[in-house]
């Protein structure tokens, strides 16, 4: 009543619902903030000797700000959603949150996290979550190094930085300092999320099972926890209970779109299309501002040789963003679909040209079109000439170029189409230094199928 609060916690056995703490707390509401870390400090303890091990050391935020920490709150509950829209959201909210505190460091990287993010999805560019999360990070290593969040994202930015060649020893390495800290908290899912991406990206589960399983101990209703353990098992090719998992998540969270996204792909390495399309359409309800769920709706019918239907879902992907590389892609898949070779070497040449994030594949399939019609029409130097134009870094076959995909893939193309076209050249010698190119990156991009298909 009035300015006091009663709080009960409790702490109860999951397994048998067994009660083994609680505690009342009868306080007044003059420090909110003292209030949590008294609470969050006996509950921790009594947590940390009923499981008998040893506790993290209790961190307090940064700010004494009531109006800060509840925008910070609400900005979290919208991040987790991580859909199109909600992200947008919780940028504004992290944002404000700084403006009411300017030293409230857990806004910042709140804020930093939800630009890569946004970057993951397809909002903006990864050039720009770079730039935009950069200063927030090296003020967070400078306010507030110990905390487990900025030492993620301090390792994390030279991980996404796609200005960078593909190190691997180097990712690995940093790959290696993140599981360090997951080690030391296996419930924090971001870390775990961070992780479990570049896992996919080389297609090593990394040894993170147990640290996953932990997780789910600690938090069994946590479905970023059942989502992490659903792509481990995928990864090893356990595809039915991935499943399992994955519906698990999608229980938890209904309203996280990337939960259906990740059951569809499920469903497509399956070979059930029909199923994965359907799941895709659930993503599309629950996250209809995204452009690129509706974009691989209609890349599927298009599969399919339902062209009237993928017409639909391309027209919907094109209204929502006009000028995302989501929609050139659905015209170039459209003009590939129609075999017309004039309006699809029109369309390559733009890509090529304009769009400077290979997302979804586009620079390669425009590049790969392109030497396609200049070889059936006997003129592939012309091919050649104007991807070595728009990318003067892949006429070195010696190594990989550096600044992401499109150029890898123009050099990708520019090797096939001069090994087929020109049958002067020493196409043993430029297979060995593509195969050793190849082995060296050990990424998800060197085993694609196409690329290994060149190699061989």
């Amino acid at each position: 009543a009035g300015d006091r609060v009663r709080i009960t916690a409790q702490l109860v056995r999951v397994e048998d619902g067994f009660h083994v703490w609680s505690e009342n707390f009868d306080r007044t509401l003059d420090d909110i903030f003292a209030i949590q870390d008294e609470i969050a400090g006996q509950v921790a303890h009594a947590l940390n000797e009923s499981l008998g091990t040893p506790g993290n050391e209790l961190h307090s935020l940064s700010t004494q700000n009531v109006g800060a920490y509840d925008l910070f709150l609400k900005g979290l509950a919208q991040q987790a959603l991580y859909s199109y829209g909600s992200l947008g959201v919780a940028e504004s909210l992290f944002k404000q949150a700084i403006a009411a505190d300017p030293s409230f460091t857990e806004a910042k990287l709140a804020l930093a996290w939800n630009f890569l993010l946004q970057s993951h999805t397809g909002l903006i560019p990864a050039s720009s979550a770079l730039e935009q999360a950069a200063p927030l990070i090296e003020q967070a290593v400078v306010e507030a190094p110990e905390l487990p969040m900025t030492r993620v994202l301090d390792l994390s930015y030279t991980l996404v930085d796609g200005s960078r060649s593909f190190d691997v020893a180097r990712m690995k390495a940093s790959i290696s300092k993140l599981a360090d800290v997951l080690q030391g908290h296996p419930n924090q899912s971001f870390v775990l999320t961070l992780i479990i991406l570049y896992a996919e990206l080389f297609e090593d589960d990394m040894g993170l099972e147990p640290i996953v399983k932990r997780a789910l101990e600690i938090d069994p209703l946590k479905a970023d926890f059942h989502d992490s353990m659903a792509i481990l098992l995928a990864l090893r090719g356990e595809l039915d209970l991935a499943v399992e998992y994955q519906h698990r998540a999608i229980e938890l969270a209904p309203g996280t779109p990337g939960y259906y996204t990740a059951m569809a792909h499920l469903m497509e390495r399956q070979n059930k299309l029909d199923q994965a399309i359907y799941w895709y359409v659930r993503a599309s309800e629950t996250d209809p501002e995204d452009p690129e769920l509706p974009m691989q709706i209609a890349q599927w019918l298009y599969d399919l040789d339902l062209p009237e239907t993928a017409d639909i879902w391309a027209k919907r992907a094109t209204a929502i963003a006009p000028h995302a590389p989501s929609a050139r892609l659905l015209k170039l898949e459209r003009a590939i679909y129609g075999g017309d070779d004039s309006e699809i070497e029109l369309i390559t040449r733009q890509v090529i040209t304009e769009i400077t994030e290979d997302r979804h594949w586009i620079v390669r399939v425009a590049a790969a079109e392109l030497c396609r019609i200049h070889l059936e029409q006997e003129t592939p130097d012309e091919a050649i000439d104007f991807l070595l134009e728009q990318f003067p870094e892949a006429a070195d076959f010696s190594r990989f170029p550096t600044g992401g995909a499109g150029p890898f893939f123009a050099q990708v193309m520019v090797q096939m189409t001069s090994v087929m076209s020109d049958p002067s050249l020493d196409r043993a010698a430029i297979a060995r230094q593509y195969r050793d190119n190849i082995n060296a990156m050990d990424t998800e991009l060197a085993r694609d199928s196409a690329i290994q298909t060149w190699a061989h």
